[in-house]
């Protein structure tokens, strides 16, 4: 396998994987199974090793994105699918496919972004609705959907 090709590997599974989370996410918001990651984590493991294991990938990276992986299950261990999702964007996106860049950087700035245009989109549905200034949804966030955006765009651009 050309390594060249590893990050295309790993970005590709995880876009497999948006649209069945973001559709769960919305009209569950939840995945029903943690069984679910078993086939990103059985193509995934096996790319993320040859990527470090042939110097592909920079081993500071594997540190960095250690370090945020255990910062996000430490943030968000209770929210289930958001905590793995987060942890699976950060472990397996490693370089940019096209720029050679850590994919963590990109994303981090859109995850704020999009997280943050989610929570105003609740207070002004809110004020809108209801006539109050509130951070309130019926189910919850499905916080899935701007995390698979933040994703995306982050490939994209």
């Amino acid at each position: 396998m050309q390594t060249d090709m590893l990050p295309w590997i790993s970005i590709a599974s995880l876009f497999c994987y948006v649209p069945v989370l973001c559709y769960l996410d919305w009209k569950y918001r939840d995945i029903g199974t943690h069984k679910l990651w078993l086939p990103l984590l059985a193509i995934n493991i096996p790319v993320i090793a040859a990527g470090y294991l042939t110097g592909y990938y920079p081993p500071i990276l594997l540190i960095l994105t250690t370090v945020l992986s255990f910062a996000w299950f430490l943030l968000f261990h209770t929210k289930g699918a958001d905590c793995v999702w987060l942890i699976c964007i950060t472990m397996f996106a490693v370089v940019h496919p096209v720029s050679g860049i850590a994919f963590i950087y990109p994303f981090l700035m859109y995850l704020v972004v999009f997280t943050a245009a989610s929570i105003w989109w609740v207070v002004l549905d809110n004020r809108i609705r209801k006539g109050a200034w509130k951070f309130e949804i019926a189910n919850g966030v499905p916080y899935l959907i701007p995390i698979s955006l933040a994703f995306i765009t982050a490939v994209f651009l």
